[in-house]
């Protein structure tokens, strides 16, 4: 757990040092972590809620790139079941749909 924590760290300095402009040439980007299972999942999902990118002045407590989900969430007969709200936030328990963006579903 704690070497995910150190992975969510970097892929935030990472971002925030201009590195998805640098290399991807985007503005935004997203972090999807599918875990084995739905308790792995939320406990990834409590390391990532700790303060990662949080901005008090701008009221901001998590980054929210960061997106998990877990295997029993979708199925590999139904590969379009990829794109339903299987999605969560670090800080938030309902569920996001990646074509939606950070749109709640």
């Amino acid at each position: 757990m704690a070497r995910m924590k150190e992975k969510y760290e970097g892929y935030y300095e990472w971002w925030r040092g201009g590195g998805t402009q640098r290399h991807l040439r985007a503005t935004y980007f997203r972090v999807l972590t599918i875990c084995d299972d739905e308790h792995h999942m939320h406990s990834l999902r409590k390391k990532a809620a700790h303060g990662i990118g949080a901005d008090a002045v701008r009221g901001i407590t998590t980054w929210k790139f960061f997106m998990f989900s877990h295997l029993g969430a979708f199925s590999l007969e139904r590969p379009e079941s990829i794109l339903e709200p299987i999605f969560f936030l670090a800080d938030e328990g309902d569920p996001w749909s990646l074509v939606r963006g950070l749109v709640p579903a």
